[in-house]
């Protein structure tokens, strides 16, 4: 069962929103119009996910989600937003999904299908696997990344995917590309527990970001990522394990 907090100032899209999500395997423990009064009851309920406006009275949805992310970083956000200028920001605070107003079912179930895959992925992970605290710091929530004289420190949850290119692996994140002098075979080792799949000889991709499985000539062939401009491939060796991590027949 996911459970789940909406928040929208707005009464009747507030109401629209609670029909539309609600469903068996759904729970809505909350729905507020305030967002600091949503705030203090996320702290206490301590939900999957949260559903969130951005433009709001008193704080917006970004500084929330900055606020829930400190609280708890599991906390799963998807904003609702009228504003397609604000999806630079829903990134940096690593929104699972950026829902455009007018809502509609099919943007729904989209957003409720990449709530269920990642809390599946994090229960797949299990106790064993939970992140390790360094003097309290999460050791595998960012990477680091050599590049000549400088040393990049990246977040885990920004990077969408990895590429094999002469001899380098190219690191694709939602703030830019970085270039790494390690195989993507020693990537694939560090990330294997994280979310990530090998999805080709040349490709790892962060399962979090996929949109969409082609099918091509018989079988899935290419994938489709968020706020990626390209199709991934999909080797044929690689094609079972996706469909086992989604549950694909």
């Amino acid at each position: 069962m996911i459970e789940c907090i909406i928040v929208d100032d707005e009464k009747i899209i507030l109401e629209e929103l609670c029909e539309m999500i609600q469903r068996p395997s759904i729970k809505i423990v909350g729905a507020f119009q305030d967002p600091l009064e949503a705030f203090q009851n996320i702290k206490i309920l301590k939900p999957n996910v949260v559903f969130l406006d951005i433009e709001m009275p008193g704080i917006n949805g970004i500084e929330l989600a900055k606020k829930i992310a400190k609280l708890d970083f599991e906390i799963q956000i998807v904003f609702v937003t009228a504003y397609e200028q604000y999806a630079l920001k829903a990134f940096e605070v690593a929104a699972i999904h950026y829902l455009l107003k007018p809502i509609t079912m099919d943007k729904i179930e989209e957003a409720i299908q990449r709530v269920e895959n990642v809390k599946k992925m994090n229960t797949a992970k299990g106790v064993a696997d939970k992140p390790r605290l360094i003097n309290g710091i999460d050791n595998t929530s960012r990477i680091s990344v050599k590049n000549r004289d400088s040393l990049f420190i990246i977040k885990t949850k920004d990077i969408i995917y990895l590429k094999s290119e002469n001899g380098k692996t190219i690191i694709y994140t939602v703030n830019g590309s970085y270039s790494s002098r390690n195989k993507l075979e020693q990537w694939e080792n560090k990330l294997k527990n994280l979310g990530f799949i090998r999805c080709h000889r040349s490709f790892i991709v962060n399962v979090n970001y996929i949109t969409k499985m082609i099918h091509v000539l018989g079988d899935y062939r290419e994938l489709c990522l968020d706020y990626c401009d390209i199709n991934i491939p999909i080797s044929r060796q690689k094609i079972n394990e996706l469909k086992t991590w989604f549950q694909i027949n």
